[in-house]
């Protein structure tokens, strides 16, 4: 029997205050704990969202212009891929429904057919992509003072000012904080976590426990003992290097993936700096040839940095009796289109809107954490074709095998076959899919003529147009800032 004790959230960085902070949105009459030690730090160098996050900021009652003025945020409109192909070139991923009136959804199958079969078609029929070229985002002005958006947009952020904006935000509308360490958590016999121990403070007997440990994994992992998948056969980046860089000011609008010789950098500008991290194949490059190759790359001298390891993965039941792991106590892929934190927001909206605090039947569990793979397994699939690239000149690259396997096959034959219908994949729209294999030449290829010519031509005055309308990114932050 659970007793009536607060619901417990084990740890302070973003994932654990999004769900301390979701806790109080669905359960205002429930207690709320957060425990977390301020001598334990928080990783990021840098953050990037998708528009998803957005709802999740409303649903809270934040407003996403905090995120500009408390969170050092600035606008991304999507991830620009950089000599991914090993030629120097770059294909762009974005929010494709930026705008309601352009979409891809609808368009007639002989100009989707030429589109997904013709190199940088799809760029050139994306608002995103074509903002970001001038480095506009989807805003325009009401007023002097106020600003009104035209479609979907995320943000980038700084990781250690979100987690203290939200921490704030916490304590002020009643979550108690303590700042303490996790000693030791006893277990009942019916497997529910009946104590928890802490280094300086009383235990505490909780209700609920949400493990937010980050990679410490501290409930889930070290005592609960979860079963864990390995992705490290088919993900090989198994150590990332943050590191920060400089910049002017004005700034682009989208998160940058740079292919190197043994993985990819992230660069993602804060208002104040570029976060950025190098992934890297431990088996293939050093700590030290890594350093050098940045340096080199980036033509910046890096001070010493630190660089972490992780194990591409994920526990295969999160919910387990009165627990569940979230965010990186979960599982962690790489940082790669943002699915760590997708992830986290998704697995707990999903929790606590199907009542997952009232109903703690074997049957509510295993459907939760079917629901919980299927969308880990998705992630995964969607990384992997990143490195399904044409790139073969250095043993990292040779290492993933250009022939797709049998699940991203199936997503290509069903875009051919049905190009942009909304129903073809699950969380990645058939858009997504499409830039990814279109980017390396997976699709046949087909020629647009007369109407379907004449379609395209209309769809890149339209989008014209609406970047006419928009303001540039650094007009946007000076505005928020300046209210």
């Amino acid at each position: 029997m659970l007793n009536n004790g607060p619901l417990v959230i084990v740890g302070g960085g973003t994932a654990g205050w999004l769900a301390a902070l979701l806790a109080k949105k669905y359960c205002p009459e429930k207690n709320i704990t957060v425990v977390a030690s301020e001598e334990i730090g928080i990783l990021g160098a840098g953050e990037g969202t998708v528009p998803h996050f957005i709802q999740v900021l409303q649903t809270l009652d934040i407003s996403p212009e905090e995120i500009v003025k408390k969170c050092s945020g600035t606008i991304k409109l999507g991830i620009d891929f950089v000599n991914w192909n090993g030629d120097g070139q770059s294909f762009w991923h974005g929010f494709e429904a930026l705008s309601k009136e352009i979409s891809f959804s609808g368009m007639d199958n002989e100009s989707a057919a030429h589109v997904i079969s013709s190199k940088n078609a799809l760029s050139s029929l994306s608002l995103g992509k074509c903002l970001f070229s001038e480095n506009k985002v989807p805003f325009t002005y009401v007023d002097e003072t106020s600003l009104s958006p035209i479609g979907f947009f995320a943000f980038h952020f700084d990781a250690h000012l979100l987690a203290g904006f939200l921490k704030d935000t916490a304590i002020e509308r009643g979550i108690t904080y303590i700042n303490d360490k996790i000693m030791d958590v006893d277990i009942d016999r019916s497997g529910n976590i009946s104590l928890l121990h802490l280094e300086k403070s009383p235990p505490i007997s909780p209700f609920f426990v949400f493990d937010c440990s980050g990679l410490k994994r501290i409930i889930l992992g070290k005592r609960l003992r979860a079963e864990w998948v390995s992705y490290e056969k088919e993900l090989l980046c198994t150590k990332a290097m943050p590191f920060f860089m400089p910049h002017s000011g004005d700034v682009s609008p989208a998160t940058s993936a740079v292919a190197m010789k043994h993985g990819w950098v992230w660069k993602i500008p804060t208002q104040e700096r570029y976060g950025c991290g190098y992934v890297f194949d431990e088996t293939t490059c050093s700590e030290e040839d890594a350093k050098k190759e940045i340096e080199d790359s980036f033509n910046i001298k890096l001070p010493s940095v630190k660089s972490f390891n992780f194990s591409p993965g994920y526990y295969k039941n999160p919910l387990k009796n009165n627990c569940l792991a979230v965010g990186l106590a979960h599982s962690f892929l790489e940082p790669m289109e943002a699915t760590s934190i997708w992830g986290t927001c998704l697995m707990l909206i999903d929790f606590f809107s199907k009542k997952g605090l009232e109903d703690f039947s074997k049957g509510f569990q295993q459907s939760y954490n079917k629901r919980a793979e299927e969308l880990t397994n998705t992630f995964k699939l969607f990384i992997l074709a990143h490195y399904k690239s044409n790139r073969k000149d250095t043993v990292f690259w040779r290492k993933f095998s250009k022939t797709l396997c049998a699940e991203i096959r199936k997503k290509k034959d069903c875009i051919e076959e049905t190009f942009f219908s909304q129903n073809v994949c699950f969380v990645f729209e058939p858009y997504s899919w499409a830039v990814m294999l279109s980017a390396y030449n997976r699709f046949r290829k087909k020629d647009s003529k007369g109407k379907g010519r004449s379609s395209l031509t209309a769809r890149k005055n339209k989008i014209l147009d609406e970047v006419q309308k928009c303001v540039t990114h650094k007009d946007f932050l000076n505005t928020v800032l300046s209210v």
